[in-house]
């Protein structure tokens, strides 16, 4: 595999797994960045190829901890950048923000789920595959993760 064929592949969810994780799309697009840097150099130690996803999201995961490590250690940032592209239409849907917001405050283990059935539209069975779980577990997350964001949205629309 080249590594223009492994970008090409699996862009798209290794950016929505460090969006997940990042809570935020500049950082999401620098730590993919990272991501794909780190495949490319050890290309040569992926002993099965069948595994190329589950090897990146490995990857991907051990990067966005890092990259959370590293920004808990720096100075907060003063600029809210929490930002989803969640729709294609001209007009942004006035409730955006607030489930931007809702979305940032999920445990990262429903972010994930969220992230990736929602954004990157894939199915329950791929997104068990991908992050090593059942399919089952990814029914539960996504039960557990809308109520979670329909009690958040509820709460901050009342206030």
């Amino acid at each position: 595999m080249t590594p223009e064929q492994l970008v090409c592949n699996h862009r798209n969810i290794i950016y929505a797994l460090c969006l997940a994780y990042t809570k935020n799309l500049h950082d999401a697009e620098d730590a993919a960045q990272e991501v794909f840097l780190k495949a490319v150099r050890n290309l040569t130690h992926l002993r099965n190829p069948r595994k190329t996803k589950s090897w990146l999201l490995q990857i991907a995961r051990n990067t966005c901890l890092d990259y959370l490590r590293w920004r808990n250690k720096t100075p907060a940032n003063t600029t809210d950048n929490t930002e989803f592209f969640l729709g294609s239409s001209n007009e942004p849907d006035p409730r955006i923000p607030l489930l931007q917001e809702a979305i940032s405050e999920l445990p990262v283990r429903y972010r994930e789920v969220i992230c990736l059935y929602y954004m990157d539209g894939r199915n329950c069975r791929e997104v068990g595959c991908m992050l090593g779980i059942t399919e089952t577990t990814v029914r539960q997350r996504l039960f557990r993760a809308r109520l979670m964001l329909h009690e958040l949205i509820g709460k901050t629309s009342h206030e």
